[in-house]
């Protein structure tokens, strides 16, 4: 849809919504009091977090599928064709601070991380620009478009996937080739990164976990058709959505005494099949339609 919602976080009540002028396929971000986020009208805005009114809005070059970034007082955002423009923009005003042209759309949702913005494009590179002024620092060429794999930043590392079916991982710094893994297909989703490990689903239906320094594989689950969905790392549990289901790995929770003995690890499978399969047939038209 091309409406944003703020919905009350006790009971789900509508607080308020507001309709931009397209479909709103980018992830909002809120700080300091303002919800941003883009629009396939080519407009992005900062909406207030209390009523909706908008704040400002910045329209660009190409559609935004990308989802903005927060830090130090700017705004980072990447647009689609025929823009493929990397975004900096004044996080109160909405004023541009600098842009960066790459030669695919970008649908990667940048990442910041000391002094260093990061985000992939379907030019196959993978970007470090300097968040204050859009200098190039590095670029590093993968064998396919990155797509909507946003890069995660950890131990001195860029892990970003990518549609030649391999997880890079890059020095922070310069952009080295650490180690890449091939998975059995494309991978576009975006890696998520704790406890040394690299989890990520493929296009070939399976969740991998791999050793964050090394890249060598330490489990893999075949669990259906994960899609383009992003895992998220709560108590030590990683949580990924499938077609199928919501699936969750970790430790098993505590036992009561005399209860049966579980095993170290353990595979839940969520009764939220039909939320879950809503919001992945949204993201397949996002991506197909």
């Amino acid at each position: 849809g091309s409406k944003v919602y703020a919905l009350n976080a006790e009971n789900g009540d509508v607080v308020w919504s507001y309709k931009t002028g397209g479909f709103v396929f980018s992830f909002p971000a809120v700080a300091n009091g303002k919800v941003y986020v883009g629009s396939d009208d080519r407009s992005i805005y900062a909406l207030n977090a209390e009523n909706g009114d908008v704040v400002w809005s910045y329209k660009t070059g190409g559609a935004l599928f990308s989802s903005p970034a927060v830090a130090n007082g700017k705004v980072y955002i990447g647009s689609e064709k025929p823009d493929n423009t990397i975004y900096a923009l004044n996080a109160d005003n909405g004023d541009l601070i600098w842009s960066y042209e790459t030669w695919g759309s970008v649908e990667s949702s940048p990442a910041v991380a000391g002094g260093k913005v990061f985000a992939g494009s379907n030019d196959g590179y993978v970007y470090a620009l300097n968040a204050d002024t859009g200098q190039l620092i590095w670029r590093f060429k993968t064998g396919g478009k990155i797509g909507e794999s946003s890069p995660a930043v950890a131990y001195g590392k860029v892990y970003v996937g990518s549609y030649d079916n391999m997880l890079y991982a890059l020095k922070v710094d310069t952009g080295d080739l650490v180690w890449n893994y091939r998975s059995g297909s494309a991978i576009s989703a975006t890696p998520a990164v704790a406890g040394g490990k690299v989890f990520f689903g493929s296009m070939d239906d399976v969740f991998y976990s791999l050793n964050a320094e090394t890249g060598e594989l330490v489990q893999r689950w075949a669990i259906g058709d994960i899609n383009h969905t992003a895992p998220a790392i709560i108590n030590n549990r990683v949580y990924v959505g499938a077609r199928n289901g919501l699936y969750c790995f970790g430790p098993a929770p505590p036992q009561e005494q005399g209860a049966e003995e579980q095993p170290i690890h353990v595979f839940f499978w969520l009764g939220l099949g039909g939320l879950i399969i809503a919001m992945l047939v949204y993201f397949t038209r996002r991506k197909f339609g």
